[in-house]
């Protein structure tokens, strides 16, 4: 497997990858998912449903999912405001059904790429969060620190109880502030790898995983994807 990584970026929550070949096995993360495929070649499965022949599918943010193609795809994690991301699929007639839109034919979505460009150059995804879910999302960033530790600074920081502000957040970003935590150890996870070259357990006792274990079972939840696979790829950031 040959993955490109176009960009990775944490702040706007957008992340971009060209891949010659995709198999994820069953996962579900806190991200938006759009598939480009080169072809007719696309397979989704959800609890829910099932799709073969696909050019273009869209898996919504924590929608349990597995995709296969043997041929080349472009994909897409967003992050941001669900119901902002909903919203905008919706302007253009992509409606989601049970968490997914899928398409035989990739028909006019050729500018996809530019247009989800647009959405990362400008953070509106990021930007029409709840100011205190940002405030969250900030901390996950710049913050190594303990889950109980944690939650007594946010609580502190904006002024709402644990159950409020785990329930604002679930509100906005679709899952637990807990859950959201492996997720955005992930994230720095392969970040690590990046920008420093180093190795995907190293990059992963850094980001605040306990063992190898713990990594690749994050890996398999999140990505439905083992780690040894992803590092092993000749992967690229261009």
């Amino acid at each position: 497997m040959q993955m490109k990584i176009r960009s990775f970026n944490t702040t706007t929550g957008i992340y971009h990858f060209e891949l010659d070949q995709l198999e994820a096995d069953w996962h579900a993360h806190p991200a938006m998912e759009v598939i480009l495929s080169s072809g007719d070649h696309l397979r989704l499965e959800t609890d829910d449903q099932s799709h073969e022949g696909l050019a273009f599918a869209i898996i919504d943010a924590n929608v349990r999912h597995q995709v296969y193609s043997n041929h080349p795809v472009q994909l897409w994690m967003i992050e941001g405001s669900i119901a902002r991301l909903q919203a905008l699929y919706a302007n253009q007639n992509l409606l989601l059904e049970k968490g997914v839109y899928a398409r035989k034919g990739q028909g006019s979505f050729g500018a996809l790429p530019g247009q989800i460009s647009r959405w990362q150059e400008s953070q509106d995804l990021i930007d029409n969060l709840d100011s205190r879910v940002r405030r969250c999302l900030d901390y996950f960033r710049t913050k190594e620190i303990s889950y109980p530790d944690m939650m007594r600074s946010l609580q502190a920081e904006t002024h709402l109880s644990e159950s409020r502000l785990s329930h604002l957040f679930k509100e906005e970003m679709g899952l637990s502030l807990k859950k959201y935590l492996v997720w955005s150890r992930l994230r720095e996870t392969i970040q690590y790898v990046l920008s420093e070259e180093i190795s995907l357990y190293e990059a992963g006792l850094r980001s605040g995983f306990f063992d190898q274990a713990h990594l690749s079972r994050a890996f398999k939840q999140m990505l439905g994807l083992s780690p040894s696979k992803v590092y092993n790829s000749r992967m690229i950031q261009e």
